[in-house]
């Protein structure tokens, strides 16, 4: 009994061993060939029906006389299709309607210079990272009610707060000398000058926002609309309403509509 018992757990042993050992094998149909021969078999689904583009190869290489190389490959044809959907949306509108919104746009218009004057007198700006343009600021290096000193010269706008120095802040600006320097660790400055357009804020607004309802009726024609005007002393009801105050009159910051569609 003891003999039969080593003797199956011999050839279990044996079983195990042999199913580690990666052997070649073939999909019904294939060719198993002779040499270094390389059947090849690809699926691309049932014959007659859709394949959804998908398919798969399995190529099979004999390397030596006891080895092979599979080879699988799984790959999809056809083209991509991109569905977009459109979910609406509340959109809330706020609009400034203070009094400086009835003052007319004006048109800036920026002129290289060099050298800049550090009298005070006139105004230089630059443009920051974005494109924007904003003012230089010159600090004379004092600072503080104990005195406190830094290098003097042009710095960026954030420098300063109310046109009292901050200290180590904001960015140290070097002013181009010529058109033709072309040191790129030195900024450019401009000088500006302004011309009244003729045209009121409140108008262009108005304009903006017409515009602006009329391509979300268009384009997003379930979406909802609410417009919220800012301005002085806040009313809770719905409307356009305005109040008196030493002799002006002025808009409450109030709901002007509630959501609704623009259909």
């Amino acid at each position: 009994m003891k003999t039969w018992k080593q003797a199956l757990a011999l050839v279990l042993a044996l079983v195990m061993a042999l199913s580690l050992v990666a052997l070649p094998s073939f999909a019904e149909g294939e060719e198993t060939g002779g040499g270094n021969g390389s059947p090849r078999v690809e699926y691309a689904g049932e014959t007659g029906k859709n394949n959804g583009g998908l398919v798969m190869s399995k190529t099979v290489s004999q390397t030596s006389e006891s080895e092979f190389l599979l080879t699988l490959e799984a790959y999809a044809t056809g083209s991509t299709t991109t569905t977009t959907t459109k979910k609406p949306v509340d959109i809330v509108l706020v609009l400034d309607v203070s009094g400086s919104m009835d003052e007319n746009l004006m048109n800036y218009t920026y002129n290289s210079v060099y050298n800049p004057k550090t009298n005070g007198r006139t105004d230089y700006y630059y443009q920051d990272e974005n494109g924007q343009y904003q003012q230089a600021y010159y600090c004379d290096g004092e600072y503080g009610v104990w005195g406190s000193h830094h290098d003097a010269g042009w710095y960026t706008q954030d420098h300063q707060s109310w046109g009292s120095c901050q200290g180590e802040s904001g960015r140290r600006l070097t002013p181009k000398t010529s058109a033709s320097d072309t040191d790129t660790s030195r900024t450019q400055f401009y000088t500006r000058t302004e011309q009244d357009s003729g045209t009121k804020k409140i108008a262009t607004l108005k304009t903006a926002v017409s515009t602006f309802i009329d391509s979300v009726a268009e384009k997003s024609p379930d979406s909802s609309i609410a417009i919220v005007k800012f301005a002085g002393n806040k009313r809770d009801t719905v409307g356009n309403d305005t109040y008196r105050d030493g002799g002006y009159t002025y808009n409450y910051s109030q709901i002007v509509k509630d959501l609704t569609t623009p259909k």
